[in-house]
This record gives C-alpha cells, sequence and structure tokens, in this order.
C-alpha cells in the first residue's frame, strides 16, 4: 500500500490535493490538516475525512501524544493515528560517531512505554 507523505500539508488547495492523491492511487494521505499539528489541524482533518468518503484513508500524524490522540481521533474522525512516540535514549555502544549525533551520544527513538502510553489513551477513549 502507499501512503502519500505530509508534503500533503504544504498544498494551496487541500481539498483539490486529496482529489489528486485519490486519483494517483494511494491507499492513504498522511496529514496534519495543513497545521503545524494535527490537534490544530483537527477541524480540516474532519472535512478531508468526510470529503474522502472511504475512497483513501486519512491519516492524522503531527504532533499526537498519549494527551491529546484520543481528543485529536474523536474531533477529527480519523480511524488511522500516526505518532512518533520518541524519547531521549542514550546509546549504549562505547564508540559513538558524532558525526550522526552531534556532540550527544543520546538518539531520539520510538520508545516503548510511549507507545503503549498512547494505546491506553485510545483504549479508554473506546472503552
Amino acid at each position: 500500500q502507499v501512503t502519500f507523505h505530509r508534503a500533503f500539508d504544504a498544498a494551496r488547495d487541500l481539498p483539490r490535493a486529496l482529489e489528486q492523491v485519490i486519483a494517483l492511487g494511494c491507499q492513504r494521505v498522511l496529514t496534519s490538516g495543513g497545521q503545524a499539528n494535527a490537534e490544530t489541524g483537527a477541524a480540516v482533518l474532519a472535512a478531508l475525512v468526510a470529503q474522502a468518503n472511504g475512497r483513501i484513508g486519512v491519516m492524522a500524524g503531527a504532533g499526537l501524544n498519549a494527551g491529546n490522540i484520543a481528543a485529536v481521533a474523536a474531533r477529527s474522525g480519523c480511524t488511522e493515528l500516526h505518532a512518533s512516540a520518541k524519547a531521549v535514549q542514550r546509546s549504549a555502544m562505547r564508540h559513538h560517531n558524532l558525526a550522526l549525533t552531534g556532540l550527544s551520544p543520546d538518539w531520539i527513538a520510538t520508545d516503548a512505554a510511549e507507545v503503549a502510553a498512547l494505546r491506553a489513551a485510545l483504549d479508554a477513549r473506546a472503552g
């Protein structure tokens, strides 16, 4: 399956762009509703979900966390959600290629506890 990424959010006319993404044959579009984050773009996301009318999935993404994911899902009507669930992690490696990480041996990576918190927030909404 093909997901059109958040370059969609840079479009001048999101409803028109959605029709173009559908015509390309994509199965979903990852979007924040053209805003800095999905929480701010929830109303636009809801309009895109209505316009899509099942022809393509509208996946809300950008700035989702355990504190807002359930509300964004409810307000937008999106049934697909994307969150990086990132946290700073200290590398256990003895050698650190600072060309990759800058001056810090820390990495930003998906964190299991963040993912669990997202799932719990969504489960609480559904329950």
